[in-house]
C-alpha cells in the first residue's frame, strides 16, 4: 500500500506515477469494462464498414445502395467516436472523485459526462487540430530539407562528392532539425494533456475554455510532466512489445497453414485487430487515471487545493 502524501502537498514525478498505477489496480474491473464499452462502440462501425465492402465486392450492388450507406457509416462513426470520447473522460471523472475522496458512482458520473458528449468530442477534435496546425508547419521544416538533399545527391554521380557537399545538410537535420521537431512536438503534447477533463470534471465550461484551462495550469510544468508520460510509455512498453510479438506469431502460424496470400492478409488483419484493441483496452485506463492525476495535482501546484489522496 502506497503512502499517500499530506493534502497539501504536491506530488512529484514518482507519487504520480506510483498513485495513478495503484489506482489502475485498485479500479481495475470497473475501468476495464467502461474501456471495453468505448472500444466496442468504435470497432462496430468499423467491422460493419468492412463487412460492406466485403459484400460490395461480392455482390456488386447498384452504385446508389452504396453511395446511401457511405454517408450512413460516416454518421454512425462521428457518433461512435463521441461516445469513445464520453466514456474515457467516464474513467477520467471517476478517477478525479477516488483522488479527491469523494467517490462517484459510475451512474452518476455517466450522466454528467454523456451529458457533455459532444462538448467533450469537440475539445478533443479541436486538440487534434491545434496539434495538426503546429505539426505542418515543423513537417515542412523537415521534409524541404530532406528534398533539397534528394534532388542535390540525384546530381552529382561521385559518391565521395555527395558526402562532402552535402554533409553539412546531413548534420543540420540528424542534430538541429529532428531534435528540435522532437522536442517541440513532445512539449505541446504536455501543455495540452486532458484538455477533456476540465469539462467532465468542472462544470460551466465551453471546449475552448477546456482547452485554456489546461494550457493555464500546466504553464511551467512541461517537462515534468513529459517525465510522468515518458515514465508511463516505458511501465506500458512491455505490454505494447507482447502484443506485436503475438501479431508476428499469428501472421507466422498463418503462413505454416500454406493458405493463400490474401487469406494469410486477412487472418493477419484479424489479428492485429484483436491484439491492438484488447491492448487499448487494458492500457486506456491507466493514461485517463494518469490524466487525472496530473490534472489534480496542477490544481494543488497552481491552485493551492488540497489533494488529499487515500491510502492505497
Amino acid at each position: 500500500m502506497a503512502q499517500s502524501p499530506s493534502p497539501s502537498q504536491p506530488l512529484d514525478v514518482g507519487g504520480i506515477v506510483s498513485i495513478s498505477f495503484n489506482l489502475y489496480k485498485t479500479k481495475f474491473k470497473d475501468y476495464v469494462t467502461i474501456a471495453t464499452h468505448a472500444t466496442v462502440w468504435v470497432l462496430a462501425p468499423l467491422l460493419v464498414s468492412a463487412a460492406v465492402g466485403v459484400l460490395y465486392v461480392l455482390l456488386r450492388p447498384p452504385a446508389g445502395l452504396l453511395a446511401l450507406l457511405i454517408p450512413a457509416l460516416i454518421v454512425w462513426f462521428v457518433y461512435a467516436s463521441a461516445k469513445y470520447t464520453a466514456n474515457s473522460a467516464l474513467i477520467s471523472r471517476l478517477a478525479y472523485g477516488e483522488l479527491n475522496q469523494q467517490p462517484e458512482s459510475v451512474k452518476d458520473a455517466r450522466r454528467h459526462t454523456h451529458s457533455r458528449m459532444w462538448s467533450i468530442w469537440w475539445t478533443v477534435i479541436l486538440t487534434s487540430l491545434i496539434f495538426m496546425a503546429i505539426a505542418l508547419p515543423l513537417y515542412l521544416l523537415m521534409v524541404i530539407p530532406l528534398v533539397a538533399f534528394s534532388i542535390g545527391i540525384g546530381s552529382l554521380g561521385d559518391p565521395g562528392a555527395r558526402v562532402t557537399n552535402f554533409l553539412p545538410l546531413i548534420m543540420l537535420f540528424l542534430f538541429v532539425l529532428f531534435p528540435l521537431v522532437l522536442v517541440a512536438f513532445t512539449w505541446l503534447g504536455s501543455r495540452l494533456v486532458g484538455t477533456e477533463l476540465p469539462l467532465a470534471i468542472e462544470s460551466g465550461l465551453t471546449p475552448t475554455q477546456s482547452i485554456g484551462r489546461i494550457w493555464q495550469l500546466t504553464k511551467g510544468n512541461a517537462w515534468r510532466i513529459l517525465l510522468v508520460l515518458f515514465i508511463t510509455t516505458l511501465v506500458t512498453l512491455p505490454i505494447q512489445v507482447f502484443a506485436q510479438l503475438g501479431q508476428t506469431l499469428a501472421e507466422l502460424a498463418a503462413r505454416a497453414t500454406g493458405a493463400d496470400s490474401a487469406t494469410v492478409s486477412i487472418m493477419s488483419l484479424i489479428g492485429s485487430l484483436i491484439l491492438s484493441y484488447g491492448l487499448g483496452i487494458l492500457v486506456m485506463p491507466l493514461w485517463q487515471i494518469t490524466k487525472s492525476v496530473i490534472y489534480r495535482d496542477l490544481q494543488v501546484r497552481r491552485e493551492g487545493l488540497g489533494l488529499g489522496l487515500q491510502d492505497r
